[in-house]
């Protein structure tokens, strides 16, 4: 309401003074004194709150944008550091039965895998470890309890 106020004044004192023959910018006129006190007390602030407003909500998404770039590099990085202890639990265990050593059970492999990947990823819980671990035992073909039927052979 404040703004249309002035808005309408403004618009109705400028043609009025120019129609006059008056100089709207010639400084120390009353004319131009309120013109530009409503141009600084009132416009001014009001397209500053505005911009200001907009850049916010630009910087929001493209924050919220990059937010999940980075959220999804960071899990496909946990994805294959999972892989990583997979396999490397797999080679451990295949030198042991290769060498006939103490033989493994799953339990320990899960285990293995488990320590590996929350010591190479200690930010995740162990809840996380153990679904990014089954999530990789499914993908890799061989291993696990679906042995050569994994995800990524289909």
């Amino acid at each position: 309401m404040k703004i249309n106020v002035f808005a309408t004044w403004y618009m109705v004192l400028v043609p009025a003074a120019l129609a006059a023959g008056a100089d709207v910018s010639a400084p120390g006129t009353p004319l131009s004194e309120a013109l530009s006190g409503v141009m600084l007390n009132t416009v001014l602030p009001v397209a500053v709150s505005l911009i200001g407003g907009l850049v916010a909500l630009v910087l929001a998404k493209l924050r919220q944008k990059l937010n999940i770039q980075i959220a999804k590099e960071s899990d496909a990085w946990i994805q294959q550091q999972a892989e990583a202890a997979v396999q490397m639990v797999a080679e451990k265990a295949a030198a042991r039965l290769k060498y006939n050593t103490m033989i493994m059970t799953k339990n320990q492999k899960l285990d293995m895998a488990l320590a590996a990947l929350l010591a190479k990823v200690p930010a995740i819980s162990k809840e996380q470890a153990d679904s990014y671990i089954h999530a990789a035992l499914a993908r890799i073909a061989g291993v696990g309890a679906t042995g050569d039927k994994s995800l990524r052979a289909q």
